[in-house]
């Protein structure tokens, strides 16, 4: 289903269908919570369409959002759904976290160029390259 929902966004987005794009992010990020599964995902998915969009507030929101995700440890195990599954490791965030990051700041694609020179992306960088190696340390 989750699968689905992200397909039907990207279709949404090439057909420019704006207001159903929204509308399956909204049920993307409510499936995401109905089985327990990482708010990073939801978050993705929305720094993804309004990043196509060019939409550059929704963008450094969803940017925030997604990254502050990368912050909180997701516990697997702390869900009835997922209590077999070992949580994973403080690494696997950092380096994702560290990852994302530094593509953000090279963005080889030029996808980010129109919030290049926004002052609230500016700080959130800044934030963001101050944040890798520490977390794990919450």
């Amino acid at each position: 289903m989750i699968r689905t929902l992200s397909h039907m966004i990207d279709i949404a987005v090439k057909e420019n269908r704006i207001e159903n794009g929204i509308y399956y992010l909204e049920i993307l990020e409510k499936a995401n919570k109905l089985f327990d599964l990482w708010s990073y995902n939801s978050y993705g998915a929305y720094f993804e369409f309004y990043c196509k969009n060019k939409d550059p507030e929704k963008t450094i929101e969803a940017l925030k959002n997604m990254l502050d995700a990368l912050l909180e440890r997701w516990q697997p195990s702390k869900s009835p759904l997922y209590k077999h599954i070992k949580d994973g490791q403080d690494s696997f965030s950092q380096e994702m976290y560290a990852y994302i990051v530094n593509h953000i700041l090279h963005d080889p694609d030029h996808e980010l160029d129109f919030i290049k020179d926004h002052p609230d992306f500016i700080i959130l960088l800044k934030n963001a390259k101050s944040n890798i190696g520490s977390i794990g340390s919450n």
